[in-house]
């Protein structure tokens, strides 16, 4: 009997070592869940209080979009659409094929840019001296 017992006892410490086995192997499995969940809540939580910021700045322009007038903004494009209809574009086009291209690269071409710098300073200094006697003649007669 003696023999039977140490075989009972060579497989209940087997089993045991196989549950403390797959008891460590659900500790494991526990703490990963649990990590996971943890990430997955705090996820969460930044998810909606960003949503909650997106939703307040929404809720600002949806206001400013009810404040729009839409029949204000309905005449003005009618307006503009019936001025777009006047406009003849084909005189447009035509006016435009006219213009000598080469011409207008050929001035622009000889332009001087620091004579033309100071044509429009000197422009300016006589504009700034018949500001002054104006204001002189002004007072001049002003009693």
């Amino acid at each position: 009997m003696e023999g039977n017992e140490m075989r009972l006892q060579g497989e209940l410490f087997n089993e045991m070592q196989a549950l403390k086995k797959s008891l460590y192997m659900n500790r494991i499995f526990s703490i990963v869940s649990s990590v996971l969940s943890l990430i997955l809540i705090v996820v969460l939580v930044i998810g909606i209080v960003r949503m909650n910021a997106f939703m307040s700045e929404v809720r600002v322009v949806a206001d400013k979009v009810a404040e729009i007038d839409m029949d204000l903004v309905n005449d003005a494009l009618e307006k503009f659409n019936v001025t777009m209809e006047k406009v003849d574009f084909e005189h447009i086009n035509d006016a435009f094929k006219e213009v000598d291209m080469e011409a207008i690269g050929e001035i622009v071409e000889t332009i001087d840019a620091a004579e033309l710098e100071e044509t429009l300073e000197n422009i300016n200094s006589v504009s700034d001296k018949l500001k002054k006697l104006s204001e002189k003649i002004t007072n001049l007669f002003s009693f």
